[in-house]
């Protein structure tokens, strides 16, 4: 191999002295070596440390699902559904979330509400007026059941 040096040129005159080009060789550098890395034990108990971290994750992940699973109340643990009605009192409702009620006369936001949710007629009031977006119905107006 060889490499570019500049220097000075000697036999100018000091005046019109100008760098100029020589080739210099450079010492040989030794190959790579193929047993230069970290050994194949050494290897193996790293991939073998990340692994285990994998799964350590992996089982804190599932049983943090599991808690939140847990804390968050179901239909199958006597909770609310998405209406705010309990489960037994949905099914005590001749209007199943998903339906639609058309407004007879007569009809009014609150008589609806409480034909839907019998036990709280609030929350289902609070939740077809936010449905609607308005207190007012017309006859013959279809609602959706939240």
């Amino acid at each position: 191999m060889a490499a570019v040096e500049m220097f000075p040129d000697q036999y100018l005159e000091p005046a019109v002295a100008r760098p100029a080009l020589r080739l210099v060789p450079i010492p040989a550098q030794a190959a790579p070596s193929f047993r230069s890395g970290p050994l194949v034990a050494q290897r193996r108990a790293a991939r073998a440390r990340m692994l285990q971290r994998r799964r350590r994750f992996l089982a804190a992940l599932v049983v943090i699902a599991a808690l939140v699973a847990l804390a968050t109340p179901g239909l199958a643990f006597g909770g609310t559904t998405a209406t705010g009605m309990a489960v037994s009192s949905e099914a005590a409702t001749n209007y199943p979330p998903g339906t639609t009620y058309i407004v007879a006369p007569g009809d009014t936001l609150q008589s609806i509400a409480a034909q839907v949710n019998p036990l709280d007629p609030r929350r289902a009031y609070n939740a077809l007026r936010a449905e609607l977006r308005s207190t007012v119905v017309i006859t013959g107006e279809h609602i959706p059941i939240p």
